[in-house]
């Protein structure tokens, strides 16, 4: 056979895309929720505007804690901001374990055609560098 499979290249690209498609998809579900949680409380503000200008007492505005704001039954509540920023430091722990470990897997491989390629790797640390620096500065 003139091309064989190499496995642990696989395993690694694999790895990378899974850990990259986990972080898209918490970012998206994350947008989701606020975008909701500010059109509920558009439509809070324009219900209380009518209220006034009919001389109906106003009703209480409810806290974010509120079921009214969820999404799904897994993610019932918005995230507090020390959830936020326990979630960016567990995403940048991810990124930065799962790209120095497919670095030094390249870096050290038997293979010749993988070990010059080991830079890859830098790509999961940077992301994971970025995710902690997020974690450390978010402060919403």
């Amino acid at each position: 056979m003139p091309y064989e499979i190499q496995w642990t290249l696989v395993i690694m690209v694999w790895f990378l895309v899974w850990a990259v498609f986990t972080f898209v998809k918490s970012q998206l579900r994350e947008k989701v929720r606020f975008k909701r949680k500010f059109q509920l409380r558009e439509l809070l503000h324009k219900e209380r505007l009518a209220a006034l200008e009919k001389d109906i007492p106003l009703v209480e505005i409810p806290t974010l804690d509120d079921e009214l704001f969820a999404i799904d039954e897994d993610h019932a509540l918005p995230l507090s901001p020390e959830q936020r920023r326990q979630r960016w430091f567990r995403f940048g722990i991810l990124f930065i374990s799962g790209g120095l470990g497919t670095a030094l897997g390249f870096y050290f491989s038997k293979e010749n055609n993988l070990s010059d390629v080991w830079s890859i790797g830098l790509i999961g640390v940077s992301l994971g560098c970025g995710c902690l620096i997020i974690s450390h500065f978010d402060r919403r």
